[in-house]
C-alpha cells in the first residue's frame, strides 16, 4: 500500500474529482475534521440513492478478519465504488496482533497489500499505537 499524507484540502479536491484512495487512514484529535473527511468520501463516492447498498460502517471491538475482508471484497451495487469504514480500529488492531492466530493478522495485511480497487476502506483510529509492529510495518 503506498503511504501518502493528505491534508484536508487536498483530500476534499481528490475526492471531488473521483481520485480515490483504496485506504485511508484518519486519526488525530480533530474528529471534526475526520468526520468531514468521511463525509466528503462517502458523498463524492456513492450517489445518495445508492448509499443503502454500498457503505457500511463497522467497528473495531465488534468485527473478526473474515468477516471484515468479505465485506472489504464485495462488490458494489449499481456503484463504482463501495465505502467501508472502521471506527475503533485500534481494537480491531491490537486483537488481530496478540493472538496465536497469526493467520488473522496475515489475512488483513495481506488485504492491505493488494486491496480491492473497487471498495474504498476507512480506518478510524482514535488511540493508535504507532510504536505497536502492526501499525509501524502497514500505516
Amino acid at each position: 500500500m503506498e503511504k501518502e499524507k493528505l491534508d484536508f484540502d487536498t483530500l476534499r479536491l481528490a475526492v471531488k474529482h473521483k481520485k480515490f484512495s483504496p485506504v485511508y487512514v484518519f486519526y488525530g484529535n480533530e474528529e471534526f475534521l475526520i468526520e468531514e473527511s468521511i463525509k466528503a468520501v462517502v458523498e463524492n463516492a456513492i450517489e445518495e440513492g445508492l448509499k443503502e447498498f454500498n457503505f457500511n460502517v463497522v467497528y473495531g471491538s465488534e468485527i473478526d478478519v473474515q468477516n471484515l475482508v468479505s465485506l472489504l471484497l464485495l462488490l458494489p451495487v449499481m456503484s463504482q465504488k463501495r465505502v467501508v469504514v472502521m471506527r475503533n480500529s485500534e481494537k480491531f488492531l491490537n486483537k488481530i496482533s496478540r493472538t496465536k492466530k497469526e493467520k488473522d493478522a496475515e489475512i488483513f495485511i495481506n488485504y492491505l497489500k493488494k486491496p480491492n480497487p473497487e471498495t474504498i476502506f476507512i480506518i478510524v483510529l482514535n488511540e493508535p499505537d504507532f510504536e505497536k509492529e502492526i501499525y509501524k510495518k502497514n500505516f
